[in-house]
């Protein structure tokens, strides 16, 4: 039984770990994109304002 529940403790952190993993490699890369994107089009002049007078 005591072999069961540190089994089971691991299994726990490492699937924790696994999100982790996903949040750390996948998410913050995809964010800080979607950020740089948004501050780059917001900087920029508008264009199609210019464009229609």
């Amino acid at each position: 039984m005591n072999c069961y529940s540190k089994f089971k403790i691991n299994l726990i952190s490492f699937i924790i770990s696994i999100f982790i993993f996903i949040f750390i490699f996948i998410y913050i890369p995809q964010l800080y994109k979607v950020g740089s994107n948004y501050w780059y089009y917001k900087n920029q002049p508008n264009l199609t304002k210019e464009y229609e007078e």
